[in-house]
């Protein structure tokens, strides 16, 4: 039976859960998402006081929404809440490191901050408009489907040592800059000459406008 709760944004406990679908809502401010240390927590973070998260349990899925709510937009306009080492909307957020996880990231007027290195993200679809986004994909997580989704945006992704990756672009008045040391040319794109025999592999996938995306 699915168990739905609407809270503050906050720490989700683990319980039962295996795996995980997160989305994020983050329209203004610095998102920064890494690996957490409490292996009793799914998530956990510090939301500025204006996020609410949306938590359904069914069985050993959960899936979370968190989204700016509230008295948000007063603060955005409201130049004293700016003040100080951490702003309104700056969310920095760990996550399990030991759940399968498909995260949903959508952003605005952000700065972005990814480190998701140490998680075991089967499925990332980042989805940002006139941002500046920093994205460490998974390490160890085998398989990862990684969709970009970009307007105005600069986009920098680093695909870890010992990792193979098939990367595929469609972008528009932007750009596509690809280390080709690392990932060679093909007749769909790039690719890394041990993918298919690779342990631990990303397909990249990059659609969008005037942004500018870079690999390495």
């Amino acid at each position: 039976m699915m168990q739905t709760t609407v809270t503050r944004a906050g720490a989700v406990p683990l319980e039962n859960a295996s795996r995980a679908r997160i989305r994020f809502e983050h329209g203004a401010g610095q998102l920064t998402v890494r690996p957490g240390s409490d292996p009793n927590l799914l998530l956990t973070g510090d939301f500025g006081g204006h996020a609410e998260m949306d938590v359904r349990r069914e069985g050993e899925q959960v899936d979370v929404v968190v989204r700016a709510v509230g008295g948000a937009w007063r603060a955005l306009i409201d130049p004293v809440s700016w003040r100080g080492p951490r702003r309104p909307f700056d969310w920095d957020v760990e996550l399990n490191p030991f759940v399968t996880l498909a995260l949903d990231l959508a952003t605005g007027a952000s700065k972005c901050i990814l480190d998701l290195s140490g998680l075991r993200a089967t499925e990332i679809v980042l989805n940002t408009g006139m941002s500046g986004t920093e994205l460490t994909l998974p390490a160890a997580a085998g398989l990862t489907k990684v969709e970009v989704h970009s307007g105005f945006a600069d986009v920098a992704i680093r695909v870890p040592s010992g990792v193979g990756a098939s990367i595929h672009g469609r972008i528009g008045l932007g750009s596509l800059d690809v280390d080709q040391t690392r990932f060679r040319p093909n007749a769909d794109g790039f690719e890394s000459p041990d993918y298919a025999t690779a342990r631990n592999r990303v397909q990249i996938r990059v659609e969008g406008g005037l942004e500018s995306v870079r690999i390495r």
